[in-house]
């Protein structure tokens, strides 16, 4: 296994132990919710909002979090040797190309989707980044 390969490995355990406790987290703010609205609306809260929360916890000086291209288009630059909080993307639906041959011997190629997968991404927060430098 090489090196990159390891520290995805690690960095997708680190999610799957994040996404435990902010499940925990989740139910214990429900349970802890004072009207029925709230407990709606932290219902309808996705997961990586939680997972926010903690790295926050962990990270109180981090207050904004963003992906690399939402950083590069607002101007800023990841900071060189910074490593991103790993959350779940949105989710992907796998996609497989198949043939089909017609009764008139015609072929037609058709698209077969599969189920929704969440896969693994990277926020980085504003203490990890700076401003571009503009060329003149």
């Amino acid at each position: 296994m090489t090196q990159k390969q390891m520290q995805r490995e690690e960095n997708f355990r680190r999610l799957q132990a994040v996404s435990a406790t902010a499940k925990k987290l989740k139910d214990a703010m429900c349970n802890n919710a004072a009207t029925d609205a709230e407990i709606v609306a932290l219902e309808s809260r996705p997961l990586n909002w939680f997972i926010l929360k903690l790295y926050r916890k962990e990270n109180p000086e981090a207050t904004d979090f963003r992906t690399f291209m939402e950083w590069k288009a607002s101007g800023y630059s990841v900071k060189k040797g910074m490593k991103g909080f790993p959350v779940w993307s949105t989710p992907k639906r796998s996609e497989t190309k198949i043939t089909r041959e017609r009764q008139d011997g015609t072929t037609e190629e058709e698209t077969v989707y599969g189920h929704e997968n969440f896969h693994m991404a990277y926020l980085f927060s504003d203490m990890q980044v700076e401003e571009t430098k503009q060329k003149n």
